[in-house]
């Protein structure tokens, strides 16, 4: 694809963006304040030997129930 045809894109975007100025402002934010709904749901656990290689069996069964609880 040559530069012209790219200038070309962004330059239709540009003018579809300033165009629509309102709806894409009320999107962001709408994204935004999804954002900061979502952050209340991140949980972080950390186990002191979660980082070695061999994890001991009750450490294991604590990692596997975190990831159910999370991901189920």
């Amino acid at each position: 694809m040559k530069i012209e045809n790219i200038n070309r894109k962004f330059r239709q975007l540009s003018v579809r963006i300033l165009r629509h100025r309102l709806l894409v402002m009320g999107l962001f934010a709408l994204l935004i304040a999804f954002s900061f709904v979502g952050t209340k749901r991140i949980v972080m656990t950390t186990y002191m030997n979660m980082y070695s290689l061999v994890l001991a069996d009750t450490q294991w069964c604590a990692v596997n129930e975190t990831y159910a609880r999370a991901f189920s």
